[in-house]
Formats: structure tokens, C-alpha cells, sequence
């Protein structure tokens, strides 16, 4: 991992310590936890799937955890607060997985399970302070979902900027699809208000790019990589892009 990605990293971690909630939560979900069997050995997923995570991970298999905002309380019937709760969902996961043991993982995982019909990605992103306080490790999920559309992860999590450009997860998906025909990447770790892309093909013109993805997406520029310059080096030479809407 190089000292720019690094760099841009402390930044993020930073800027989410310490950072205000914002209460215009327009991504709210009500919905409670879909019916599932109690344990994830009776849900319908291939044996090999679940003893392959859990081979490569060297944890039990979980359920699949997402995030959603739920309203809280509400005021002469307008909703003034909102709480985050976990809810399952239909899929599998290997829970706070270190970040760089978690991207390789999924990056090894990818075409094998890709070949068989599953679809993993890194989600729940976390830095793990209490155990790691000087430096507040990375932590993610690996999770593994059914299908071959990528597009179908950023649905489940319903990836979004709502709360500060109203951007909703069908732009979000349209957006990349868009990019899609002039570069090419896949999707690693998505979140409710984040996405990253490991990408295989540069785009042939990176300015543009990186400026789209500002355009897009501000807070990539304004409250991590910092300029524009800085994150036209990061797609550079580390292939990657995100995506974040604080």
C-alpha cells in the first residue's frame, strides 16, 4: 500500500471521528429483517460457498449485515432524528475481516465465485479502535451475495448521496455504468454512502475522469484526497476510485 493511499486514508479516518451526523436522513428504510433461517447453514447456498469463506477468512460464517437508517422520533408528525440499525439480508459474510487481509481475499475470491454464480465484496467498513487505538485499524466485512450483476450489491446496500446531493442509488448505478464505456473496474467494498472500484483499464483521459468523479461525488476531493491533483495520482497509480457522500 503506498504512502498516498495512505495518506488519503488517515484522512477519511480523521474527517468520520469526528464528523457531525447529518439529520436530513432522506435514505430511510423500514423495512425489518427479511425472513431467514437461524442458522446460515439452512439458507440456500452452496456448502463449498460457506466452507470456502470460512477456510479463507478463519472465521465462522455470519449472515449478511447492512446498514439502514430507521426513523426515531418524530415531532408534530416530521421525523427529527434518525438511528442506524443492522438488518439481514440474504447473504453470507466473514465479520471484520483486517482491511488489507480483506482486500486480498476478495480480490482471490473474485473470478472463482464470479465463474459459479456468487458475488463478493467487502462492506461495513470500520476502523477498529478499540483494540488498535493508536492507529485505528481498518476493518470490513466479506460478503458474498448471489448473482453475476455488480450493480445488484449497490441495489442491496442502496448506495447513495442523499443526504448531501441528493443523489439516489439508481444515479449512483447509472453513473458508473456510464463510466463503464471509457474505463473499466470492478467494485470492491460498498457501503450506504461509499463505494470503492479497483480498476483494470485506465480511462485514456484521467483529468476528465478525476474531475467527473469531484463533480460527482465532492467529498472524495474535499474531505479525503484533498485536491484534484491528488486524486488524479491516486487513480494513477494506485487504479483505484471511490466514491463518498458524507
Amino acid at each position: 500500500m503506498s504512502y498516498l493511499f495512505l495518506g488519503i486514508l488517515v484522512a477519511i479516518i480523521i474527517h468520520t471521528i469526528f464528523r457531525k451526523g447529518n439529520k436530513d436522513r432522506n435514505k430511510i428504510h423500514t423495512k425489518q429483517d427479511i425472513k431467514l433461517p437461524k442458522d446460515i447453514k439452512d439458507m440456500n447456498f452452496s456448502k463449498e460457498i460457506i466452507e470456502l469463506l470460512e477456510a479463507k477468512t478463519g472465521k465462522k460464517a455470519d449472515f449478511l449485515y447492512v446498514k439502514r437508517w430507521f426513523p426515531d422520533e418524530e415531532r408534530n408528525g416530521k421525523v427529527i432524528s434518525y438511528s442506524m440499525k443492522e438488518v439481514k439480508e440474504n447473504g453470507i459474510s466473514a465479520r471484520a475481516i483486517a482491511g488489507n487481509t480483506a482486500r486480498k481475499i476478495v480480490h482471490s475470491l473474485y473470478e472463482k465465485l464470479n465463474n459459479k454464480n456468487y458475488l463478493v465484496f467487502l462492506t461495513n467498513r470500520d476502523f477498529d479502535y478499540e483494540n488498535h487505538p493508536a492507529d485505528g485499524r481498518e476493518v470490513l466485512d466479506i460478503a458474498i451475495i448471489k448473482g453475476k450483476d455488480p450493480y445488484e450489491i449497490i441495489k442491496l446496500i442502496n448506495t447513495n448521496g442523499q443526504n448531501c446531493n441528493r443523489i439516489t442509488n439508481e444515479v449512483v448505478i447509472n453513473k458508473l455504468k456510464e463510466w463503464e464505456k471509457f474505463t473499466k473496474f470492478r467494485i470492491r467494498v460498498v457501503d450506504n454512502d461509499y463505494i470503492e472500484a479497483e480498476i483494470s483499464r485506465l480511462p485514456s483521459d484521467i483529468d476528465k475522469f478525476a474531475k467527473e468523479i469531484f463533480s460527482f461525488a465532492p467529498d472524495v476531493v474535499d474531505q479525503g484526497a484533498g485536491t484534484l491533483e491528488e486524486l488524479k495520482q491516486y487513480i494513477k497509480i494506485e487504479k483505484y476510485f471511490w466514491l463518498w457522500w458524507d
